[in-house]
């Protein structure tokens, strides 16, 4: 902004025969130095509005941690009593509130029937609606995995379902062809949303791809010792296939907007991460393939075995949201496997100002350790 100034009082002295003594790059130094000499602000009425004003839509993340009926969370937690649930649920929605959510997807959804779990979610919408004005819907995945399921809580004055799909039928591919062939645990889960245009705006279909991966509790039955990081690269590499399949024609028109969120299990610079952003697939890690695992996970990989990546954060490649420590907190140990991922088509539609390359309007929410373990994190979308 400096030297564009700078620029612009070079070329008035041209215009207006002003003679100087200074060459330009001396007149430039002479001119920021002044201008940095200036009220700080003083500019700053200037800045241009945003042409595209409010936006349009905000979508939260938010793993529930075992949430649904109170009989049905009682059973999972056997010390829970009333007031600590109707604690949570407050907390909850107070997230939601702070954040201003129009489209929650949810995780960790109790229920071992379908109807059980969308009447342990509806609770959470009733108490949202009551608390915010708003009219909230409650939609939840058709299985899970006997106890756990996705789910999603939309704003009807802000979009409309046009249809719900649930992944449970379909096939992991395999790391290792000796495998067992694997389903996932909780399904992941789409949803498609038209949403309204505001202040003029075009009305757009937003695709929302819910996804929880493998857990790594129990990480002592894994016998390849990495937690279930195998397991989940697997899961990752099977949604980057529903994406190719479904929608690789949908990325390729812009005017369509597609995000990949949830709760990875995992962190951002895992294997399991890097293939579902599309930099590395399940291939690279099989006989002659060109990457390995270290004991942790991470991909160590020849340099020409990386490809274009597909999907990118705009919490964690955020300049203010990237320098929060993760989106989850256990033994005093922070970790990102909370994210939303888009295309690199949609990923101005999360900028926070069309004058402000990479800079995202995303955050997250960690209010009241009584909500759950992991932040609810969110990113607004603006047309």
């Amino acid at each position: 902004m400096l030297e564009s100034l700078c620029v612009i009082f070079h070329l008035i002295l041209i215009r207006y025969s002003v003679k100087s003594s200074l060459n330009l790059f001396s007149e430039l130094l002479l001119c920021s130095a002044l201008v940095l000499a200036l009220p700080p602000g003083l500019f700053a009425q200037y800045q241009p509005e945003d042409p595209r004003k409010l936006p349009e839509l905000t979508v939260c993340s938010q793993n529930l941690e075992n949430f649904g009926t109170f009989a049905d969370a009682k059973i999972r937690t056997t010390e829970l009593t009333q007031e600590k649930y109707d604690e949570k649920i407050i907390a909850l929605v107070r997230r939601f509130e702070i954040a201003d959510c129009d489209v929650i997807a949810v995780q960790e959804v109790l229920g071992k029937k379908e109807e059980e779990a969308l009447a342990g979610l509806s609770i959470l919408a009733t108490k949202l609606t009551s608390s915010s004005g708003r009219p909230f819907e409650a939609r939840v995945g058709r299985d899970g995995d006997g106890a756990l399921r996705n789910g999603f809580l939309v704003a009807r004055d802000r979009a409309q379902i046009i249809n719900l799909i649930s992944y449970s039928k379909v096939e992991l591919p395999r790391l290792l062809e000796t495998q067992k062939v694997k389903q996932f645990e909780r399904a992941p889960l789409e949803i498609q949303l038209e949403v309204n245009g505001k202040e003029g705006a075009s009305s757009r279909v937003v695709t929302l791809i819910n996804f929880h991966l493998k857990s790594r509790s129990g990480a002592a039955g894994d016998p390849s010792g990495l937690q279930f990081e195998t397991v989940r690269m697997e899961m990752a590499e099977s949604i980057q296939r529903l994406v190719d399949i479904r929608h690789s024609a949908g990325i390729e028109n812009s005017q369509n907007i597609l995000i990949l969120l949830g709760d990875r299990n995992t962190g951002a610079d895992m294997a399991a991460a890097k293939i579902l952003e599309g930099s590395l697939s399940l291939a690279d890690f099989r006989e002659q393939g060109a990457c390995r695992l270290s004991k942790r996970g991470l991909p160590i990989c020849k340099t020409e075995s990386r490809r274009p990546q597909k999907f990118f954060s705009p919490l964690t490649s955020d300049p203010e949201t990237g320098g929060v420590a993760g989106s989850f907190f256990f033994n005093d140990e922070a970790d990102w496997i909370d994210d939303i991922l888009l295309p690199s088509s949609s990923l101005r539609f999360a900028l926070k100002s069309v004058f402000e390359e990479g800079n995202y309007d995303s955050g997250t929410v960690s209010s009241s350790r009584s909500a759950s373990d992991h932040s609810l994190v969110f990113v607004r979308l603006n047309w």
